[in-house]
């Protein structure tokens, strides 16, 4: 009974941080983000595979010089 208590307990703080994130000015501003990309750059298109390469291209650059 007691263990029934304490998981009880412990998903009702897991919810509550969960709905204190998905209510959270940080939490909208992502989603924003994210589907502004998506509108700009979409999931399995030449721009995102172009972005993608770009991306990669300019991470490799800066593990180049990070190794000097």
């Amino acid at each position: 009974m007691a263990e029934k208590q304490a998981v009880e307990i412990r998903l009702a703080e897991r919810e509550a941080l969960l709905n204190e994130i998905v209510t959270s000015r940080a939490w909208k501003i992502a989603l924003l983000v994210r589907k502004v990309r998506v509108f700009l750059v979409p999931l399995h298109s030449r721009r995102a595979r172009v972005l993608r390469q770009g991306l990669n291209f300019i991470s490799f650059v800066f593990k180049k010089i990070k190794r000097k």
